[in-house]
Order: structure tokens, then sequence, then C-alpha cells
């Protein structure tokens, strides 16, 4: 093999079938000159015969052919390996069966006569594609060892907090792990709202499936729909839109994280609240059901969730479904003792993020800082040991740490009342 063979094998291999010669012919040589190794079969069944035999990245199929036509071979390659991206060719007037052919499976369709600009575009976006899957294979893999990881950091022997309103929490947490009820998670911004899903979630018979979160603050209300049921394929004026999974079918035998659910849009909240009673999912612009297998636990402050419900902005169905599983987080004003245990848990993992090994914290810093009524709770807290670590440049946190640079001055608000 030459190194312009070699080099086409590691750009890909690519299958061409088609029963008219001439136009096999000119498919092979389109797809060579593009860099790629290309194979040839006059039929569906010597096709079939090559996949099983050998290793190819892309068929490109005739759609018409005598015996296994177009739409047999795609549904046998599917059955068979469904990892090779199958791209169809048809003619203009038989363009439902190209639309019928994705629907099956068909990674894309080319229009006869095929123009060489489309293809090239084509194969380098099915090949681009099957990169990011290659990739995304190889991050699941490295996501394992971080599900592994956050399952430690959110497990209950890690649970951070002495003070009688930390221990109710843990044991709401405790009630509701086992079990898949639905959940509202409220207190004030900046309580770890978030971790104590976090922590339900991976302390539960769904921990090794990923907890997949929707946050409708980050998302605008016109699009709440669409992250989190999906689109189906359709093909309107020429226009494409590929069919998209949403976050409550990936959710399926797993975890919904819907932060600040009182955002979620009007028309929204019925759809999700028939998910959770019903188990099945349907995609926008679809007809077919998915399963959605899913345990719903959401995020709100006590006061918007309230006023949300009063002002009839939230469904009675769902506010009656998350009220009667209700978990709520004190603010960090109200359970001063944690503070010491969470100076030294943020200090101990900041610090090895940045490299430096925090042994001792001084009294001083716990003294000032439980004078402070923290208003961003305990993210607050983090932020400030955050860059008292990046400062210090011994084993001990003190509270000069605290102090602007260049100053003595300590942090702003960090004084004693």
């Amino acid at each position: 093999m030459d190194k312009r063979e070699t080099a086409a094998a590691r750009n890909g291999r690519v299958i061409v079938v088609d029963d008219e010669p001439h136009q096999r012919l000119i498919m092979e040589e389109a797809v060579k000159s593009l860099g790629y190794e290309v194979a040839i079969a006059d039929s569906g069944e010597k096709a079939l015969a090559a996949i099983r035999a050998g290793s190819f990245d892309v068929l490109l199929t005739d759609m018409q052919m005598p015996g296994m036509d177009g739409l047999a071979l795609l549904s046998s390659v599917m059955r068979y390996d469904p990892s090779v991206s199958v791209i169809v060719v048809t003619a203009h007037g038989t363009i439902e069966t190209a639309v019928d052919a994705m629907k099956r499976g068909a990674e894309d369709y080319l229009l006869k006569p095929v123009e060489f600009e489309a293809l090239d575009l084509i194969l380098k976006r099915v090949f681009g594609k099957r990169d990011l899957v290659r990739e995304n294979k190889k991050l699941m893999s490295e996501n394992e060892a971080l599900k592994r990881d956050l399952g430690i950091k959110f497990h209950l022997a890690n649970a951070i907090g002495k003070s009688p309103q930390s221990q109710k929490t843990l044991e709401e947490v405790k009630k509701y792990m086992k079990n898949r009820a639905p959940v509202l998670v409220l207190g004030e911004q900046g309580v770890g709202r978030d971790d104590i899903a976090r922590m339900i979630h991976y302390n539960s018979p769904w921990a090794r499936s990923d907890l997949i979160v929707f946050d409708t603050a980050h998302v605008p209300e016109e699009f709440h729909e669409n992250h989190l049921f999906g689109e189906e394929l359709t093909i309107e004026g020429g226009v494409k839109t590929p069919s998209r999974p949403g976050l409550v079918e990936k959710a399926h035998m797993s975890t919904l994280l819907v932060m600040d659910i009182h955002k979620l849009h009007e028309r929204v909240q019925p759809l999700l609240s028939k998910v959770i009673r019903e188990e099945k999912s349907q995609r926008i612009g679809g007809q077919k059901f998915y399963h959605a297998y899913v345990r719903l636990i959401a995020t709100s402050t006590k006061p918007e969730f309230e006023k949300a419900a009063e002002s009839k902005e939230f469904r009675k169905d769902i506010y009656d479904l998350l009220r009667e599983n209700t978990i709520e987080i004190a603010p960090l004003r109200e359970r001063k003792e944690d503070i010491p245990l969470l100076i030294a848990a943020a200090a101990k993992r900041i610090g090895g993020l940045v490299g430096k090994e925090i042994k001792k914290i001084d009294k001083d810093v716990i003294d000032n800082l439980a004078g402070y009524d923290f208003p961003g709770n305990n993210h607050e807290l983090d932020a400030m040991v955050e860059s008292a670590v990046i400062r210090c440049n011994e084993e001990t946190l003190k509270w000069e740490n605290f102090a602007r640079p260049g100053t003595q001055r300590a942090a702003p608000g960090a004084q004693k009342k």
C-alpha cells in the first residue's frame, strides 16, 4: 500500500453500492478523489457481505436496485453493525423514500445527479460526527472515573454540618434517596440546593447514571420545551431539522434536576407532570413515545415558589406533586455551628486544586467569619476561602489572608458584629 492509500485508509473507509456501472464508477472516483479509501459493490447483497467481511465507516447506497434495494440494505446494516453511517442516493421524484430511510437510521441523503461539492460536504460532516462519537466514548470512560469521584464527594459520610438544621436536612436526604418520589429542595441562593440534589442522586439506586440538569435561568423560556423534550426529524422546504433527544429522554432510569423550577414555562409544566405520571416522553413534532422512567428533583426559593403558585404561574398539579416531599435548607446565618467545618473543607478542597496543603485554620479566621451573616450563604463563604487560600503561603490559614491585597484591612463585610 502506497502513502496515498495509507492516508485514505486513515481518513476513512467508504463502500459505494450501485447496480449501474457508470454511476458506480463516477461515485468511486469522486470518493477516492476526496481522500477516502473506497470499495464498490453492484448489489445490496454483495455490499452486505463486504460489510460483514470487512470494516467500513460509511455505506453510500443507491435506493433503487434489483433484489435487495437501498431500504432493505439499510435495515440489514442497522441490525448487523449500527456504527456504519449510511448515506442514501435517490432521484428527485423519490425524496419521500430518502426521508423514510433517515427515519430508519440513515445519516443523510444525496439527490441525483450527485454534485461533487454536496458529496464532499456530507462526507466531511459524517466523518466529523464519527470522530466526535469516538471522542465521546473516550470521554465516557473518563466520566465513569469522574462519577466514582462524585459518588465519593456526595457520599453521606462526607456530609458537612453538625448544626441541628444540617442534621435534619441529612435525615431528610436519607428518607428520599432510596425511593423515586419527586423532591423539592428549597433554600436561599447559595445554600447548596444543587449539592443536596446531587447527594440524593449519588446515594440512590440510579447513582451510576448521569444526573441530568436543566437550569431554567440559563435557557430562554421559549426554548424550555425544546431542551426538555427534544425534536423529531423534520424536513420542510428542503431544510432538515435532525432528530434530537431532550433532557427528559436522557434522564430515563436516572434523575432530572430542574433548577429554579418556579421559572419553568407554563406550557412545559403539564408536559413534565405527565412524564412523571405516565413515565413516557414525546419529542416535538413526533408521534413516537419514548420511555422516561424519571426521578424529578426540583430547586427553588420558598418565597418564589409560593408566589408562582399563588399567581397561577405554576400549575397546581405539579405544585401539589412537589410540595408533598420538600427539603428546606436553612441559611448559613442560622447554622453558625457549621462554619468551622465548612471553612476546613473548602480550604482542603481548594488547596488541593492550587497545589497547597492547608493543615490548620487559625482561630481568628473562625471567630471573624462566625460573626458575619453571609447573605450569599455557602457559596459566598467558599469564594472568600478560595481567595484566602490563594494568598496563603503557609500551612496555616490566617485572618490576614482574608485581607485585601496590599492592606491589612479584612475582607469587606467580614468583621465581627
